[in-house]
């Protein structure tokens, strides 16, 4: 067999040189076809068999193997077959005569051909963003605790949105995707999810998925289209994945010390706003994430008219009621996590309310609706705290109709 100097040689004389095959063959002292296999082939490509070799002992159990690893995929994790138990189980139940070595080399070529193979993924401006959250510690009045962080990242220029909430519940994934959507100008054509049960209720089998009512009216409302990730295949939405720990890493790092959490978000946005000073991605090493973000806002669906409700915010109201001929007063500090419920007027959630208030009924209706909710607020016979449907635009439509 050749070297790579001898080889490096022969092609060196036949393609610079000008010298024909049959010349090299007599200055050399190679066979011509040797010299013809070296002018043909860049590199040396080895030694390779005409036929694969026979393996007389492994070859008859082959299909056994096979059979018994499949089933491992079915099966617990820590209760597979490792090389020496399936050569264990090849001697007692099929008479095996090989040896342990010749069963792990098989099943070692086996994972070879079989391993999963990941494919960076290139998409165009404003096709997708990735959706995900993360937990953080924070410091609050010096207390230090966990907190939970809405991401999404563009993945065409990598533009990026973090902001923190309280809990992970349906309500901040609500609010977090119509910031993220007011804070990048426009709407991607397409958000993946993995299969969090904010959005999808049941995964069903290959692609089936039954969604979350509200989380429905939310995708009907900006029209974007959703992609959902398979299940424990976080690969598969690399980019949120890899914001995802950048925010822990970088804009959490040291733990952030805040008087109150709602002073975070704004913080994290202008670590966003940073990031994209960042060269972009290949093949795009040469323009700014923001060069690429301006790009890609182009593209990318409008924001309607008005903004999904999402029944959040941070309200600092007063409350004004006459009963019993008597002005009373009540200050209601209603956060992002403080809800009312609203048994006794007949609405089952918010959600109910929020329909009347996207197609506005008569004067009189609302002020029906905000003196029974008063006069159960006052009663006490419903409850203000965590937990709890909220009724901050309800409150902002009784001041506005009283």
């Amino acid at each position: 067999m050749l070297t790579v100097d001898e080889h490096d040689l022969i092609r060196r004389k036949h393609l610079v040189d000008g010298m024909s095959q049959r010349a090299i063959s007599k200055e050399l002292g190679y066979a011509r076809n040797t010299v013809a296999k070296a002018v043909a082939n860049p590199i040396p490509p080895g030694y390779r068999l005409s036929n694969p070799r026979s393996k007389p002992t492994i070859d008859p159990v082959k299909h056994i193997i096979d059979a018994w690893l499949e089933q491992d995929k079915l099966g617990r994790p820590k209760q597979r077959h490792t090389g020496q138990r399936i050569f264990e189980r090849l001697c007692d139940e099929h008479d095996f005569k090989g040896s342990v070595t010749s069963v792990r080399r098989y099943i070692q070529a086996i994972k070879q051909h079989t391993q999963e193979v990941f494919m960076p993924l290139a998409f165009e401006p404003g096709e997708e963003a990735q959706v995900d959250w993360h937990e953080g510690w924070i410091e609050e009045n010096g207390v230090q605790r966990k907190a939970q962080f809405f991401c999404m990242r563009l993945c065409y220029s990598k533009a990026s949105f973090v902001w923190s909430y309280e809990r992970a519940n349906m309500e901040a994934f609500l609010d977090g995707h119509v910031r993220a959507f007011e804070y990048f100008g426009g709407i991607p054509r397409r958000l993946a999810y993995d299969n969090l049960k904010s959005a999808v209720i049941q995964v069903g089998k290959r692609r089936a998925r039954q969604l979350n009512k509200r989380f429905k009216e939310l995708r009907s409302w900006y029209l974007f289209d959703t992609r959902f990730c398979n299940v424990a295949r976080g690969n598969e939405k690399g980019d949120v994945e890899n914001l995802a720990k950048r925010s822990e890493r970088t804009y959490l790092t040291p733990i952030p010390a805040i008087g109150t959490l709602a002073e975070l978000g704004p913080r994290l946005l202008d670590d966003c706003r940073k990031d994209q000073d960042r060269p972009g991605p290949k093949p795009h090493q040469d323009k700014t994430r923001h060069d690429l973000f301006e790009e890609e806002k182009q593209r990318m669906l409008p924001l309607p008219e008005h903004p999904f409700f999402t029944a959040s915010g941070l309200v600092n109201t007063y409350i004004e009621a006459r009963e019993e001929r008597q002005v009373l007063r009540l200050e209601k500090h209603i956060c992002r996590n403080d809800l009312i419920v609203i048994d006794e007027l007949g609405y089952r959630s918010l959600h109910d309310i929020a329909f009347h208030m996207q197609r506005p009924p008569h004067r009189q209706q609302f002020r029906d609706i905000a003196d029974e909710v008063l006069r159960l607020v006052l009663c006490r016979r419903v409850g203000v705290g965590r937990g709890y449907v909220r009724v901050v635009e309800l409150v902002q439509c009784w001041r506005a109709v009283g």
